[in-house]
Parts: C-alpha cells; sequence; structure tokens
C-alpha cells in the first residue's frame, strides 16, 4: 500500500473518529452509570423473564439528551427507544474497539511504549486536576442554615 493510500485511510479513520466516536463518547457521558451488564438485557431472558422485564419498567426506561424532554412518550416507546439507543451504543463501541486495534497495530513497540506513557502522563493530570477541583469547592453547608 503506498504512503498516500496510508494517509488517506488514516483520514477517514479519523473522519470516522469525529463524526461518529465523539458523539458516542457524549452519548456514554450521559448514560454513566446507566449501563446494564449485557446477561441482563431483555433479549437476552426467556420471553417470561421479558415480559416480566417490560411490566417492571412501567414508567420506561430513563430518557437521555432532547428525549428527556419529550413528556408524550407512552412507556413502550421509551422502551423501544431505549432498546435502539442501547444497540447504537454497543455498534459505536464495537467501532471504536476496532479502530483502537487497527490504529495499534500501525505502532512500533517503541511506540507502544510511548502511547502508554502518554496514558500514564494524562490519567496522572487529570487525576490531579480532579484533585483541586475537589480542594477549590466550598464545604457544604450543614442542612437548616
Amino acid at each position: 500500500m503506498s504512503v498516500k493510500n496510508s494517509l488517506l485511510k488514516m483520514g477517514v479513520l479519523a473522519s470516522l473518529a469525529v463524526g461518529v466516536i465523539a458523539p458516542a463518547m457524549s452519548f456514554a457521558e450521559e448514560k454513566k452509570g446507566e449501563a446494564k451488564p449485557e446477561n441482563s438485557a431483555p433479549e437476552n431472558k426467556a420471553p417470561e423473564a421479558k415480559a416480566e422485564a417490560k411490566e417492571k419498567k412501567i414508567s420506561g426506561p430513563k430518557m437521555w439528551g432532547i428525549w428527556r424532554k419529550f413528556t408524550s412518550l407512552t412507556p413502550e416507546q421509551k422502551v423501544k427507544m431505549a432498546d435502539i439507543h442501547d444497540k447504537a451504543l454497543a455498534e459505536k463501541r464495537k467501532i471504536e474497539d476496532q479502530e483502537e486495534a487497527d490504529l495499534l497495530a500501525q505502532l512500533t513497540d517503541e511506540q507502544k511504549v510511548e502511547l502508554q506513557a502518554i496514558k500514564e502522563s494524562d490519567a496522572a493530570k487529570k487525576k490531579a486536576k480532579d484533585a483541586d477541583k475537589k480542594k477549590d469547592e466550598p464545604a457544604e453547608k450543614p442542612k437548616g442554615e
């Protein structure tokens, strides 16, 4: 493969990252803490358990983004929309994982070591920043004051 083709392929991957993965990351942030294990998904259960799970979702699942502003969605619509959203998130994660594997395959062993050092440095900086934020936050006032 020529250098031009390699650069073109990398450009396509970068475009994919910006166009597909960035929105996926924002959805993931919104869904943080809502993730359910794959084994608990209604589609992986017996039909009786699936019906029981839907009965438990009388008010429907927690909605995200603009969808939470709707007041007219039925519980059934919310369940179907959440299923669609969960499926899309799984597909996006699969694309992200494949992209990561493809990008790592392009690196030499030395570059992989460098990548690990960069990740560790970024994590340390984030941890320090988070600690500074907590330190700068005012203490909560006791209730009743």
